[in-house]
């Protein structure tokens, strides 16, 4: 019963807490990053001292948009190294089928044409596995949000370069710290991030589960 209580007043109070965009944008600094092998494309810009506008899209992505109030994100960016496996492990098997193939020429049983084609389907079919895994495979460091643990703030790692990076996160980082000095009671800290992530979702940018795990773990820290 005391759980309900909880949920009731954390979504009760989030609606008063004033979380909304500013209407006037001064940029304080841009961040862009470029993957030449599907297109990518990340524009961050931080405006207002502490939010960021994300912009993305390439090849096989859906452009997406949109704004985060740095306040709610967790200071200290995590490394996050996704490898898709199992097209990877596609891959070497194919590889290896096709480094295979030439040996069944001995054989009098398949003749050099059926061989030939054989090979260049298992060669096509490995290169295709390779792309997946490339395109679904990633390197990156990430901001999450402090409580609600979803990761919101994505940049390519080494892109376009190690010192480049460092910079801007460290820049994000210390306006983060910054603008969460200006909480002092923990319970509305918790109902402004609650409504950031309802936001975010109604976006689009969320989905409804992911938003159903974040509301638990604040939720969580609420009680």
């Amino acid at each position: 019963m005391s759980n309900i209580t909880f949920s009731e007043s954390i979504c009760l109070s989030s609606e008063d807490i004033d979380t909304d965009r500013p209407a006037e944008k001064t940029t304080n600094s841009r961040f862009v990053q470029h993957g030449r092998l599907f297109r990518y494309e990340a524009d961050f810009r931080i405006f207002n001292d502490h939010f960021v506008e994300v912009r993305t899209g390439g090849l096989f992505r859906h452009p997406r948009s949109y704004e985060l109030d740095c306040t709610f994100l967790d200071p200290h960016a995590k490394r996050v190294l996704r490898i898709d496996w199992w097209s990877g492990g596609t891959f070497l098997l194919l590889l290896t089928g096709t480094m295979a193939l030439p040996w069944l020429a001995a054989s009098p049983r398949i003749s050099t044409l059926a061989l030939a084609g054989l090979l260049a389907l298992m060669f096509g079919a490995a290169a295709a596995a390779l792309l997946v895994c490339l395109h679904r495979s990633s390197d990156s460091v990430v901001f999450y949000t402090r409580h609600g643990r979803a990761p919101l703030l994505r940049f390519l790692n080494r892109n376009p370069t190690a010192a480049e990076l460092e910079t801007f996160v460290a820049d994000i980082s210390n306006r983060i710290q910054r603008a969460r000095t200006q909480w002092d009671n923990r319970q509305q800290f918790l109902s402004a991030e609650l409504k950031e992530h309802r936001r975010l979702k109604d976006q689009g940018i969320l989905t409804p589960e992911s938003y159903e795990a974040v509301k638990r773990r604040i939720l969580g820290k609420h009680g």
